[in-house]
């Protein structure tokens, strides 16, 4: 096998523009990506929230509550809670079923995050976390033949258009198994 050229677009030594370019537009991605998530309620996350909320506030008790058919709606014991954070009727907070560890570390972070702020906060470090998975991915698994800008598009492809990473941001979950798509690309 014969070496590539340093001019071929696989070379190993891209040009520092190109590089700059794709970072360029991961980052672009990434503000693409908040901006289209930013603000939204998280259902999921919103049991870890009112868990800590409960934890820090002394209301252990209500921390494992849970509707009546356990799964697609809010403890009747958090409406109240819900309501005053001026939750719309189909923002809810499912039943928490972690450990009790969890709710215990977030409960300082309620005392001065409400929700919103709170799952902008998880958004904003995942849509990092997803961002830099592609360097760190070129890093791992880039083919040599392959020039890192061109890897690095193919990262933003990835982020942008498969079921993982988009339900990941729209449901503000590590992972899932839907495609809402729209938004992201």
């Amino acid at each position: 096998m014969s070496p590539v050229p340093s001019s071929a677009p696989g070379a190993t030594g891209s040009a520092p523009a190109l590089r700059l370019a794709a970072l360029a537009a991961l980052a672009l991605w990434a503000l693409w990506t908040w901006a289209g998530a930013q603000g939204v309620w998280a259902n999921d996350l919103a049991a870890l929230w009112f868990a800590g909320h409960f934890a820090a506030t002394g209301q252990e008790a209500l921390i494992y509550a849970a509707p009546p058919e356990f799964f697609g709606g809010t403890p009747t014991e958090w409406e109240p809670l819900r309501a005053s954070l001026g939750a719309a009727p189909q923002e809810l907070a499912f039943p928490y079923v972690y450990p009790p560890l969890w709710a215990g570390l977030i409960a300082p972070l309620t005392e001065h995050l409400g929700p919103r702020a709170f799952f902008d906060a998880a958004l904003a470090l995942q849509i990092a976390m997803l961002a830099a998975s592609v360097p760190l991915a070129a890093q791992i698994a880039r083919p040599p033949r392959l020039a890192a800008p061109l890897f690095t598009l193919w990262g933003i492809a990835v982020l942008a258009l498969t079921t993982a990473s988009t339900a990941a941001v729209v449901l503000n979950q590590r992972r899932c198994c839907a495609n809402p798509g729209g938004f992201m690309l």
